[in-house]
Formats: structure tokens, C-alpha cells, sequence
């Protein structure tokens, strides 16, 4: 069996709209998304821009248990974009949140919150 060591969760962004009731209740989630789309109409060779805002996204969470190996792995290896002397002097904490960073980033996550779990 393999032991659990690390716990992450990654804040991600949403597909689900909040409803108008949420909106009201909560004057933060007031603010809109604002998107553009710009095209070419090659029938009018016309360039056209179309602006729409949409209500903000409820975010989604993924959480991912990792190993006892994971997080020595994550503690003994360094990341390519980080200079091996900047990586020497830096504590365990901080190597496991550079990594856990970089794999926020690759999944496309906004943040990211982590426990390090006892035996």
C-alpha cells in the first residue's frame, strides 16, 4: 500500500456561470468577464469585433494525494527553470511549493493549497 504524504488542492477556473440570485447576494461576484472575438468576413472583406461580458465562474477544485516518494522526489529534483544554486538554498517547503507551482500552472489552476501529511 502506498502512503500518502501530500495533499493539493488547485483552484481551477469554472465552466458554471453563478445564477442571478448569487449575484445579488453577494456584490463581489458583480463583476463581469469582458471577452472580444475579432474575425475577417472574407464574403465583405470586412474585419469585425464582437465585445460581450459574462458573469463570473464559480471555480472548480481538483485534489491530488501524492506519495511519500512524490514529495522526496519533489525535495531532491530540480526543476529546469530554476538555477541549481537558487534551488540549493532554499527550504523544503519552499522546493515543494515550486513544484506544486509548476503543476498548478500545467493544469491551468489560479492557486493552490497544500498539507503535508504526518505518518
Amino acid at each position: 500500500m502506498v502512503n500518502s504524504k501530500l495533499k493539493v488542492t488547485i483552484e481551477l477556473p469554472g465552466r458554471i456561470l453563478y445564477e442571478n440570485k448569487e449575484v445579488k447576494e453577494h456584490p463581489e461576484l458583480q463583476e463581469s468577464n469582458s471577452v472580444t472575438i475579432s474575425f475577417v468576413d472574407h464574403k465583405k472583406f470586412k474585419r469585425e469585433t464582437i465585445h460581450y461580458l459574462t458573469r463570473k465562474r464559480k471555480p472548480a477544485y481538483q485534489t491530488i494525494t501524492m506519495s511519500e516518494d512524490a514529495y522526496k522526489d519533489m525535495i531532491n529534483t530540480c526543476p529546469e527553470k530554476i538555477a541549481r544554486k537558487d534551488w540549493s538554498q532554499m527550504s523544503k517547503n519552499q522546493k515543494v511549493e515550486k513544484h506544486l507551482e509548476l503543476i498548478a500552472q500545467a493544469l491551468g489552476g489560479t492557486a493552490f493549497t497544500y498539507n503535508i501529511l504526518e505518518d
